[in-house]
């Protein structure tokens, strides 16, 4: 009597579950009580054995530990629900089973299996006519393609889902989509124009969403943010992502907290602020461990060995650095590899270990090749793809229309024609990325020889980039030009290879003393040059003593302990009527040239 009462109980159930629709706005307004909702009609729909109901719960559960970014409920989930979805025949279930196991492999790093799976469900959609859950499955695909730097492939998979949505009327869809639109528009090499166009597509996203809707209304928030922290407009990006944090804070959602963490943590690092930094991305590092996300893992540990070698905290800094390495071997991703690469011969740099730095910069240079190899590789395999899909059809339709030999030959011939120059405009863009990744190269490259430091075209470069990225009437631009005193005497007194041994180890002392945001170059023979934005001139003589003090108790082989070196320094700060970094030089080589006549060990500012 008790089963009766249960089956009917899971019939009104299975009866009265909300359409798939509605099913997703409740797994995106509140997941964490959908997840107990589905739990109960998937516990009642087992007991009645009624395999269909068992299956709605089992969508809602797997869409709600998507919203929740929970990797492992989602795999698991997914993994069940697709065997029910085959055994009931049911095409839409399977599409969107698949596609979240993709998106789970994707979190795990697991690319080419990922991928593979994006395109079972797409092909599965395409196959039995589902649009809707093909518009999903599109921009799913596109996500995986975006988290591998593919944006121009995935922008072919959202326009798709675009113009399907539009047609389906779907605004949650449309609106995540939108914001996906934004995300392939923001990465590092975005130009301006780009960024904006992001940050509009994500507030036209936004107002799409539902207020009630705070788990969507806070991936927009965070994606919002990003596009403002790439447009170097940090003010924007900090206030977005606070309102991102307070949503993930009121919510309990450990994963939104660690997302916001962690991009917090990057800004605060580009701004200088180590210190904060470290804080940030450690206080995410749980959350993505949480989650089993070794994307993001990696990219907190590498926040962490950025942050604590600004801070000279060198043994802490290379055990992150290692951490990181270990994840991006888990990853086995090219493009990780170049981060990984990237940012250890920044560590090392920092920390004076030059050689070090140097092998970095050498399998940082392979990476990146592999990363153009893997580009072309992955072209030419989807252009062959393309072509044989293409010729198929062709032959199909010979064996249909006999009395059109003729006319589908010239076709293959045209589809033939057209691969190779398609192939061709491949091999072009592997050169084109090749000169570019060659440059890149170059110009991690470009120090001194003999102190590491940068060089002067190097130094003068970041000088010119602070320089006209100052903010009109802001002072937060100070240049100083330092040379050290009787450096010919130390050279004919102690020998050249004496005088060699205290340039570099002045320009360690150099690099120990000032803050994590300036930058320290070598402008020729004795002479140095030092970078320090956002500071106004009222702080020279700070830097300045912390410089003397380091410098005064400077070891180096065959320097006579007993001697103190000494050097002279001219300040001067950017002003609005400086046309350029030229005036600002002159100024700092004007008041070097008064410290060195009014007798040396000294600042004069200019």
């Amino acid at each position: 009597m008790f089963r009766h009462a249960l089956a009917l109980v899971v019939a009104i159930a299975a009866f009265t579950f909300p359409a798939y629709g509605a099913m997703e706005r409740r797994a995106a307004s509140d997941p964490k009580k959908a997840i107990a909702e589905g739990r109960a009609s998937l516990a009642a729909a087992e007991a009645a054995g009624n395999k269909v109901a068992r299956l709605a719960a089992l969508r809602l559960i797997a869409l709600s530990h998507d919203a929740l970014d929970d990797n492992p409920g989602l795999r698991d989930t997914a993994r069940i629900g697709l065997a029910l979805a085959r055994e009931l025949g049911d095409r839409p279930a399977q599409v969107e089973f698949i596609t979240q196991t993709a998106l789970s492999l994707f979190n795990e790093g697991r690319m080419p299996e990922s991928i593979r799976e994006h395109d079972s469900a797409i092909a599965l959609a395409q196959e039995h006519s589902l649009d809707r859950e093909l518009a999903k499955a599109y921009v799913a695909k596109a996500h995986t393609l975006i988290g591998q730097e593919r944006s121009s492939e995935a922008m072919e998979y959202l326009l798709k889902a675009h113009a399907l949505l539009e047609k389906l009327g779907e605004k949650l869809l449309l609106s995540s989509t939108l914001s996906a639109v934004g995300n392939s528009l923001t990465k590092e090499d975005a130009t301006p124009e780009q960024l904006k166009r992001a940050v509009g597509f994500h507030q036209r996203a936004m107002a799409l969403v539902d207020p009630s809707n705070k788990y969507e209304l806070s991936t927009i928030y965070y994606n919002l943010g990003v596009a403002h922290a790439y447009l170097k407009d940090y003010a924007e990006a900090y206030k977005v992502l606070e309102k991102c944090l307070a949503i993930g804070r009121e919510l309990n959602d450990p994963h939104t907290v660690a997302f916001v963490n962690y991009r917090l943590g990057s800004i605060d690092l580009a701004r200088g602020n180590a210190d904060k930094a470290l804080v940030r991305f450690e206080a995410a590092l749980p959350g993505f461990r949480a989650a089993e996300n070794i994307q993001l893992e990696f990219v907190s540990q590498v926040g962490r060995a950025r942050s604590l070698a600004y801070l000279l905290r060198r043994r802490d800094s290379l055990t992150a650095l290692e951490a990181a390495k270990e994840l991006a071997a888990k990853l086995n991703s090219p493009g990780r590899d170049v981060l990984y690469y990237d940012v250890a011969a920044e560590v090392h740099a920092k920390l004076g270990e030059w050689d070090e730095a140097y092998k970095a910069l050498r399998l940082l240079r392979d990476a990146d090749q592999r990363v153009a190899a893997a580009g072309n590789q992955k072209l030419t395999q989807e252009l062959q793809a393309r072509f044989g899909s293409r010729q198929r059809e062709t032959e199909n339709e010979l064996l249909r229309m006999e009395g059109k030999v003729q006319e589908a030959r010239w076709w293959l011939l045209l589809l033939a024609l057209g691969l190779a120059a398609i192939v061709v405009a491949g091999l072009v863009l592997y050169v084109v990325r090749q000169g570019r990744q060659n440059r890149r190269f170059a110009a991690l490259a470009m120090r001194d020889d003999l102190t590491g430091l940068p060089n002067r075209r190097s130094i003068l470069e970041f000088a010119r980039s602070q320089f006209h990225g100052r903010r009109s009437g802001d002072a937060g631009f100070v240049l100083a030009l330092i040379d050290i005193d009787h450096f010919k005497s130390i050279n004919d007194q102690l020998g050249h290879s004496v005088g060699d041994e205290v340039l570099k180890a002045f320009a360690q002392a150099g690099l120990k003393a000032l803050r994590g945001e300036d930058r320290i170059g070598r402008f020729g023979g004795e002479e140095f040059v030092v970078v320090m934005p956002n500071l106004d001139i009222s702080g020279a003589p700070v830097v300045f003593e912390r410089l003397r003090k380091a410098v005064h108790g400077l070891k180096a082989p065959g320097w006579p302990e007993d001697r103190a070196l000494t050097f002279s320094m001219g300040a001067t700060a950017a002003r609005d009527s400086d046309p350029d970094l030229d005036w600002t030089i002159k100024r700092a080589d004007e008041a070097l040239y008064r410290a060195k006549n009014n007798g040396r060990d000294r600042l004069e500012v200019g």
